[in-house]
């Protein structure tokens, strides 16, 4: 018997005219030698089934998943001199015009043809909810290759520069013919901070590089150009607060999110810091002075005074406000933050949940000595 690595076909010959439609393949498997350690079953079926005039010689294509599964055994047809391919098969595999079954037998391959073909990417898809990119390959393909520094994610057939996204993850499923990766953080924040990309299929493309991937037999992958997701699932998950930071010297407090949101969607009156977990000696913020951007920091500036109010004695700033409450924003202990319902959403426009108390990861004490910045005199009360 022979058999074609690139394109799966086997041909059987018999030593007699057989029976064409007696033969079953599933009754026989490809292994990598006399014992049935490394073998992949024939069980899925055959395709293409062609008989000569003699009806000696049998050739078949074996299903694309049973290939897929015999180059993701290393231990199967990988020598050229075929020592490690061999048929094993059951009586029930064939039966001669007469109804005389085969010998079982375990034969090892005359003839094996090296895979030459080059592996490509059939489909991909991508997942903003769990943050993975999924790739299906005409073939079982070597992930120890991988390469994804080669592959874009981008919105159009045209410019890769504007609304792209290069990734440089690691995959995280072993060989197949299915690599499916994680997106690291860097590359998760950069997708989600595309707005024209990864909200739908249309918006969707892959491009990668020649080379980004090898099959199992060490033949480089081809390139592919704008090619479109077959499946978008977005971001579903809500943002939450990872931890805050907070300066009494300059009012500063930054949050940092566990994937970028909107900046603009924040509103800060539905945030507060207080001195205990059960809300005591509790502010409430007003300022609506923030970062101007989308990301996973957003910096509030609690010392910000609204347009008008610079003039005005009787205006106090939320970071005032806060060192007039004995007890408040003092020390890590007494620095908490609290946030209502929807204070914020992120890039697919999910509500964060509410927060109700998250104690200060970095704590900055007030170490700037009061000034004078403003006086008056009445002349007539001698005030």
């Amino acid at each position: 018997w022979t058999f074609n690595m690139s394109h799966g076909t086997a041909v059987l010959y018999f030593s007699e005219r057989m029976n064409a439609s007696s033969f079953d393949v599933t009754r026989a498997a490809i292994c990598a030698d006399q014992s049935a350690l490394h073998c992949v079953a024939l069980d899925k079926g055959i395709s293409n089934v062609a008989v000569d005039d003699t009806g000696r010689e049998f050739s078949f294509q074996v299903q694309h998943s049973d290939m897929n599964a015999i180059k993701a055994n290393f231990n199967i047809c990988r020598q050229i001199s075929g020592d490690d391919c061999f048929l094993h098969h059951q009586a029930q595999l064939i039966s001669d015009s007469y109804g005389n079954t085969i010998v079982p037998s375990k034969t090892a391959v005359d003839k094996r043809y090296s895979d030459v073909v080059e592996p490509y990417i059939l489909s991909f898809k991508l997942d903003l909810t769990n943050d993975s990119v999924t790739l299906e390959y005409s073939e079982t393909v070597d992930t120890a290759y991988f390469q994804p520094q080669q592959i874009t994610i981008h919105a159009t057939q045209g410019s890769l520069i504007n609304n792209s996204v290069v990734l440089s993850t690691i995959p995280i499923q072993a060989v197949s013919h299915i690599v499916v990766f994680e997106l690291n953080m860097i590359d998760m924040i950069h997708l989600k901070e595309s707005p024209l990309v990864g909200t739908e299929e249309n918006n969707t493309l892959l491009s990668v590089l020649p080379g980004v991937i090898r099959d199992t037999s060490q033949v480089s992958s081809l390139g592919t150009i704008g090619l479109r997701a077959v499946e978008v699932d977005v971001d579903v998950v809500p943002p939450q607060i990872t931890h805050f930071d907070f300066s009494v010297s300059t009012g500063l407090l930054q949050m940092a999110f566990s994937e970028p949101v909107q900046f603009d969607s924040l509103d800060t009156r539905l945030m507060g810091l207080s001195g205990l977990v059960d809300g005591q000696f509790a502010v409430n913020f007003t300022t609506l002075q923030t970062t101007a951007y989308n990301s996973t920091f957003i910096v509030v500036n609690t010392a910000s005074h609204a347009p008008g109010d610079l003039g005005n004695f009787s205006f106090l700033s939320d970071l005032d406000r806060i060192k007039l409450v004995q007890n408040l924003a003092i020390s890590m202990n007494t620095t908490l933050l609290t946030c209502a319902n929807d204070f914020v959403r992120d890039m697919s426009g999910m509500s964060a949940s509410a927060v109700p108390s998250l104690m200060v990861r970095h704590y900055e004490p007030d170490t700037v000595a009061p000034a004078l910045i403003r006086y008056t005199v009445d002349m007539q009360n001698g005030v």
